[in-house]
C-alpha cells in the first residue's frame, strides 16, 4: 500500500513537471534567428497573397468565362442560317404530310382520331425540326472541337495530348447518339408520309 502512494506521488510529480513545460505558440519561435524571422514574415506574406488570389481568380476568370458567353458574329451566322433551313424543311414536310393526307381513302378518315393525327404530324415534324436542325449542328460543333483539339494537343502539348483525346471522344460519343436520333427522326417521318 506504501508502494502505490509512492507511484501516485511520482505521477503529480510528473503532470507538474508537464504543466511547466508546456509553452505558448508565440515562445515556440524563441529560438528563431533574425533571418527565421524575415523568411517567417515573407512566407505569410505569401500564404496571405496565396488566400486572397482564389478569389480573385473566380473574379477574373468569371468574367473570362462571361465574355465567351456573348454572342459573336458565327454564332449568329450559324443561328440564323439552322433557323432558316430547318423552316424551309419544315414547310416542305408539312405539304408532304398534306399532300400525303389528301390522298387518302376517305373510310381511313373514319377509322383515325383527327386530333390524334394532327398531334402525331406535329409532334413528329418537331422532332425531325429538332435532328436537322440543332443536333446537326451540335454534331458539326463537336466533331470541330474535336479535330482543333487533337491538332493543338498534338502540336502544343504532345505530353497532354492523351487528356484532351479522351475528353473530344466523350464529347464525340455524345454527338453521334444526337446524329443517331437524327437519323432515326428522319427515317420515322419518311416512313409515315409514304404511307
Amino acid at each position: 500500500m506504501i508502494t502505490e502512494v509512492n507511484e501516485n506521488d511520482s505521477l503529480k510529480q510528473e503532470d507538474r513537471k508537464q504543466d511547466e513545460t508546456d509553452v505558448s505558440y508565440v515562445q515556440l519561435y524563441r529560438f528563431a534567428s533574425k533571418a527565421d524571422y524575415g523568411l517567417m514574415f515573407l512566407s505569410l506574406i505569401g500564404a496571405i497573397g496565396n488566400g486572397l488570389s482564389m478569389p480573385i481568380y473566380s473574379i477574373i476568370f468569371g468574367d473570362l468565362t462571361d465574355s465567351y458567353a456573348y454572342d459573336d458574329n458565327d454564332t449568329k451566322i450559324q443561328k440564323a442560317g439552322l433557323n432558316t433551313f430547318t423552316e424551309n424543311q419544315t414547310k416542305r414536310l408539312r405539304k408532304c404530310y398534306l399532300s400525303s393526307l389528301l390522298r387518302k381513302q376517305v373510310m381511313w378518315y373514319d377509322q383515325i382520331n383527327t386530333n390524334t393525327l394532327n398531334q402525331k404530324i406535329n409532334n413528329e415534324i418537331s422532332s425531325i425540326s429538332d435532328a436537322i436542325g440543332e443536333k446537326t449542328m451540335t454534331f458539326a460543333f463537336s466533331l470541330a472541337a474535336f479535330i482543333s483539339g487533337f491538332l493543338v494537343g498534338y502540336i502544343k502539348y504532345f505530353q497532354r495530348l492523351e487528356t484532351s483525346i479522351s475528353n473530344n471522344i466523350s464529347l464525340t460519343n455524345i454527338s453521334n447518339n444526337n446524329s443517331i436520333d437524327c437519323q432515326c427522326s428522319i427515317l420515322e417521318g419518311t416512313v409515315y408520309i409514304k404511307v
